[in-house]
């Protein structure tokens, strides 16, 4: 790294940064360590025993990294280790683009780091084991290795460049949207070009074997994220205005105002073709359906990059000012998200939050409910069957159940491979939910007519921590079952 980053490093400004990025480390790992697995992990979870280079829901990457992780063992911490490790790497590759766009200037690259470090939204992120660690971390690492080759073009520069922005693809289809950058990049920058076109072939070609895998299996990937996953819920220009106070909250109200406000005054053509368009896709989607908060969480990191490059501009008394406005809060928001994870217990009962089925709650009943299932299936010679891909998966990792996927949602298609053919055949099936069978006519209907006898149990009422209500759960017994029962219960015969 040239002389003026590696001065910036040592400068007190960087190691204050640098000490915030380990601090909010340490203290993901701890929480890394302590909360369960949610049912999203437990299913990645599964990818990582079932590798391959696509999936339907998602690329491969969050399947290969928690594979790496778990070398070290299957504990939770081991199964989220790379993801937190992905956090300290993105702290730091956004604290060196900085400081090349800068000049060197550490303040600047500090406040663009720290802004990083301290978003509550990226604390979760970057503290479970999801498709987003690796690819913030590979798009963190996509915009300090422009800032390089921009800096100074070089041949081994494109090639980091192109590896990077390959990794992103691997890790999120989101990060198709580098290729976009890279090609206007090619067009507009003639100083480059050679070089982002050498980077652009080097990204496909990392990101070959992803694409090869959706060319033999119809496309899936980019299917589900592109039509699948997605339904109108009509015209609503208020659920605009939700999606961008939920933006603001996600990534603390100072932080985000700024990062937004810096990148519209930035004129990077890479920066700006590598995220706007996809912003603007959804601004626009926001007003037909919902939103998801982490999606946009590529945006705020290269927006964080604008807003250093901005700080660096500004004078002082705004520097002070926005140090003053933006930095506390999210501090206090972050330490309200390590409380909740660390201290979980307290938190819950001090608060009396209700377990919910959409909550985060319900997590700390997984294990035990786990065991007491798996007794329940070797006493009834029973194989364990859901309708929800993680809530499968969680039975797996705790209890060893494998996952035998019943219902008609198309989300979770990965795990109906796992489990084919006549498995339920003449045997008994015990189904597992969190609603009671008679608020599912659907269901209760296709089991009837699956079983030669549906058999209710009785519920199984799971304590999670200490001072919230026991969590309720729904046993039926499906005693012999019929052949094809298997096919009927995925609503795949055709009636």
């Amino acid at each position: 790294m040239p002389d003026e980053n590696c001065a910036s490093m040592r400068d007190p400004w960087a190691r204050a940064a640098f000490a915030v990025a380990a601090a909010v480390t340490v203290l993901r790992a701890v929480g890394a360590a302590r909360l369960p697995l949610t049912g999203d992990e437990a299913y990645y979870w599964e990818w990582s025993r079932h590798l391959a280079f696509g999936y339907v829901d998602h690329p491969p990457a969050v399947a290969f990294a928690i594979a790496a992780g778990t070398v070290f063992g299957s504990s939770v911490f081991a199964i989220r280790a790379i993801f937190v490790a992905c956090g300290a790497v993105a702290a730091w590759a956004v604290f060196a683009a900085t400081a090349r766009f800068t000049d060197g200037d550490a303040l600047a690259a500090a406040a663009a780091s720290t802004a990083v470090t301290l978003a509550p939204l990226l604390c979760v992120l970057f503290g479970s084991a999801s498709p987003d660690g690796p690819f913030l971390c590979s798009w963190a690492l996509l915009l300090w290795a422009y800032a390089e080759l921009d800096a100074r073009p070089a041949w081994p520069r494109a090639v980091a460049l192109g590896a990077a922005a390959g990794a992103a693809m691997l890790s999120r289809i989101f990060g198709f949207a580098a290729v976009l950058a890279l090609g206007v990049t090619a067009v507009r920058d003639r100083r480059v070009r050679r070089e982002t076109i050498v980077a652009t072939c080097v990204a496909l070609l990392v990101a070959a074997p992803f694409i090869a895998w959706n060319a033999t299996h119809s496309w899936a990937t980019f299917t589900f994220a592109l039509v699948s996953r997605h339904g109108s819920h009509g015209f609503s220009p208020m659920r605009v205005v939700t999606f961008l106070a939920e933006q603001a909250i996600a990534y603390s109200p100072g932080l985000f105002v700024a990062a937004v406000f810096a990148f519209a005054r930035e004129r990077c053509a890479f920066m700006w073709y590598a995220i706007a368009p996809l912003g603007l896709a959804f601004l626009l989607l926001a007003f037909f359906e919902p939103v998801e908060p982490y999606w946009t969480a590529f945006i705020y990191v290269t927006a964080c990059v604008s807003l250093g490059a901005g700080f660096s501009r500004a004078s002082e008394r705004a520097r002070r000012g926005w140090l003053l406005a933006a930095i506390p809060p999210a501090a206090i928001l972050t330490a309200a998200v390590f409380a909740a994870t660390i201290f979980p217990a307290q938190v819950y009962s001090m608060l009396h939050i209700r377990l919910a089925n959409t909550g985060p709650f319900e997590v700390f009943t997984f294990e035990p409910l786990a065991k007491s299932v798996a007794r329940i299936a070797r006493e009834r010679q029973a194989i364990v069957v859901t309708d929800g891909y993680g809530f499968s998966s969680v039975l797996d990792y705790y209890g060893g159940l494998p996952p035998v996927i019943i219902g008609y949602d198309p989300q979770g298609s990965e795990a109906r491979r796992w489990s084919t053919g006549a498995l339920l055949d003449g045997r008994n099936a015990l189904f597992v939910d969190k609603e009671p069978l008679s608020t599912r006519p659907d269901f209760g209907r296709r089991l009837a007519e699956s079983c030669a006898r549906v058999e209710p149990l009785p519920d199984l009422n799971v304590a999670s921590v200490p001072g919230v209500p026991d969590r309720r759960y729904y046993l039926t017994l499906c005693r012999d079952a019929r052949p094809n029962a298997l096919v009927r219960l995925r609503w795949l015969d055709g009636s």
